[in-house]
């Protein structure tokens, strides 16, 4: 387990892609599991169950879907598994770390200091997973690091819009 987490580690600074993961549909299933488990968990934050499982879902299946359309316009779909394996693992990683400061977020008062913290917290984090995603990208569909963070940002552009469409029938 500790390689496994190294690996993660790894992915996380940018070290690695995801060609060193094993194309193993269980640690797939793992990740997609704790992935979502993470996501339900940081929407209870805010949310009921059926609305915090219900995003956590359609994330889930609308980076799935991305990175299965990407790797098919590369003519690369062989690489399905270990690119999403690989990004929801580094996700979860990130994910765990950030989760206590969207929970903190809960009970600070706009405009203040705590708050401008927050933000800043908030905003690394989702640099940070761009910068991973992007990394992924690069290394799966073998384009440049700046390519992969522009797929990056359309995904979270296109990924905002749909979550947006979609989640107020949950609520």
């Amino acid at each position: 387990m500790s390689a496994l987490f190294r690996f993660m580690l790894d992915l996380c600074l940018l070290r690695v892609g995801p060609q060193r993961l094993p194309p193993a549909r269980e640690l797939l299933w793992l990740f997609v599991a704790l992935y979502m488990t993470l996501g339900t968990m940081v929407y209870l934050s805010r949310y009921e169950l059926r609305f915090a499982f219900g995003a956590s879902l359609v994330e889930t299946l609308l980076i799935a879907a991305f990175i299965q359309l990407l790797l098919r316009a590369w003519g690369r779909p062989e690489r399905f598994t270990q690119t999403l394996t690989a990004l929801l693992s580094a996700w979860t990683l990130l994910g765990l770390l950030v989760a206590p400061l969207i929970y903190a977020t809960r009970d600070l008062e706009p405009g203040g200091q705590e708050a401008l913290l927050v933000f800043v917290g908030m905003t690394l984090y989702l640099a940070w997973s761009l910068a991973v995603l992007g990394n992924i990208l690069h290394h799966a569909l073998e384009i440049p690091l700046y390519g992969g963070i522009g797929l990056g940002v359309i995904y979270f552009l296109l990924s905002q819009m749909v979550v947006a469409a979609v989640l107020p029938a949950l609520n």
